[in-house]
């Protein structure tokens, strides 16, 4: 069986290479800075992708649904003031 947060691992390592810190310290709870605002990006990353739900990153991230909720809405904000679009990073071109 794989681990509940398996089908997130590239926007979950693309939030750790940004924030200079191991997928491990963003996953599950935690309210250091770092950790808060990388897990903020990638809610707002996993709920805005076609084929994911709020449930599954709040799973993959091991945090609360209403949590990840609110995250994925500050997250928002982070990404715009920081220009980091998950696209962007993905270095996709549309």
């Amino acid at each position: 069986m794989t681990e509940p947060w398996a089908s997130f691992l590239f926007p979950i390592d693309r939030a750790a290479d940004l924030m200079s810190m191991p997928r491990e310290r963003m996953v599950g709870s935690g309210k250091s800075a770092d950790p808060v605002k990388a897990r903020r990006l990638i809610c707002c990353w996993g709920t805005t992708q076609p084929g994911l739900t709020m449930a599954g990153v709040s799973n993959a991230l091991r945090i609360s649904a209403p949590t990840a909720s609110i995250a994925a809405k500050k997250g928002e904000q982070i990404a715009l003031e920081e220009g980091c679009s998950l696209i962007d990073l993905l270095n996709i071109n549309i």
